[in-house]
């Protein structure tokens, strides 16, 4: 039986085909390096701080978001089933950094090409190029 997170038309994970050299270069190489600002004033990035859903060790990792009125949209910009979101999908709630404050997120959702409309146009351009068509909602609340 295929796992819950693939998808189910193809059985399939959802990771966008051709991407995973790139995906395996920015985990090992542009992830890190992002790491030392993302999540601050200012940087377009955010930090989100989830839990493997096999391993249960704490994960961080730099991702493209923008704020909506009830929480965020996040850019999934290597597919849905990425460990970050399959691990956030199974926690069902992680920490979001972003501009400096921590947020509770939860409920998370994948949507389509709709989520780009939450960004800035320059990160709009970006996403356009890298023909990113699915975004994850969540809802957010400040961070006790």
């Amino acid at each position: 039986m295929a796992d819950a997170f693939t998808t189910k038309s193809t059985g399939k994970l959802d990771l966008r085909p051709g991407l995973e050299p790139l995906r395996q270069f920015s985990k090992r190489t542009f992830n890190p390096l992002t790491l030392r600002l993302a999540g601050k004033r200012f940087f377009p990035f955010g930090v989100l701080h989830h839990v493997g859903r096999k391993s249960g060790k704490q994960y961080k990792t730099p991702v493209g978001a923008a704020p909506v009125a009830d929480g965020f949209v996040i850019a999934l910009t290597y597919g849905s089933d990425t460990d970050w979101s399959r691990n956030l999908r199974a926690a069902g709630s992680a920490t979001l950094v972003y501009q400096g404050s921590a947020y509770r997120v939860s409920e998370p959702v994948i949507v389509g090409e709709d989520g780009r409309g939450a960004f800035p146009l320059y990160q709009r351009v970006f996403l356009n190029l890298m023909r990113v068509d699915k975004y994850m909602e969540v809802k957010a609340e400040p961070a006790a």
